[in-house]
């Protein structure tokens, strides 16, 4: 029965409509179909492009906590005088040093004002590291002070090794960072080394400390 009415309607519109477009109003059922594929498919994209975001949003913000709860733990209980007993404190030309009261022993070496001067200044705070401090800001619990030094320092190697280790917190050849350090990152930096000199001259080290504020 149903197939006969199909059979009458086919025959009808066949009848009625010429053959092109006949078979032009066959293909409309599939070009719907198509677009509503096409517009399913557009939308699922969209879908999945949004949970991608989300995932990445959400992943983001679990790297910035641990993050900061690794800072937390690394940083929260500090030295806020690291600078001053830690870095400050630091002699350097210790060998030049040996060297020079080595020399100062022998009788037979009558001319030693230049050694004693040279010596001097070696055990002066003018050959030691002065920060003053800039721009102090506070972001939460975090507090940045911007650290400056004050006057040019002379170095060998090993001093170099030494106070990298310290400011980065990283073993470098035979020593060791030191415990109960804030968060130190060098924002500038001159080193440089003269032909007449065998040592390194330190110039312009600019630090950013942050310090982890308990409430």
């Amino acid at each position: 029965m149903f197939q006969t009415l199909l059979e009458s309607f086919g025959k009808f519109s066949f009848s009625q409509m010429r053959p092109p477009f006949f078979f032009l109003s066959l293909l409309i059922p599939l070009l719907l179909g198509s677009g509503y594929l096409i517009v399913e498919n557009v939308a699922f994209l969209q879908l999945e492009e949004r949970l991608l975001y989300a995932s990445r949003k959400g992943q983001a913000a679990i790297e910035k906590k641990q993050r900061k709860e690794a800072f937390i733990h690394k940083h929260a209980n500090a030295d806020p005088y690291f600078l001053d007993t830690q870095i400050e404190q630091l002699s350097f030309l210790g060998k030049e040093r040996t060297k020079i009261l080595y020399l100062m022993q022998y009788p037979s070496l009558t001319e030693k004002k230049a050694l004693r001067e040279r010596l001097e200044t070696l055990a002066s705070l003018n050959n030691r590291l002065s920060f003053a401090e800039k721009d102090i800001r506070s972001l939460g619990n975090i507090k940045e002070v911007e650290e400056r030094q004050r006057h040019p320092v002379q170095i060998d190697e090993t001093d170099l090794q030494k106070l990298c280790s310290i400011l980065e917190g990283v073993p470098v050849h035979s020593f060791k960072p030191i415990s109960g350090m804030p968060q130190l990152m060098i924002c500038d930096i001159k080193i440089r080394k003269s032909a007449k000199s065998p040592y390194l001259e330190i110039s312009d080290l600019n630090l950013l400390r942050r310090d982890w504020i308990n409430e």
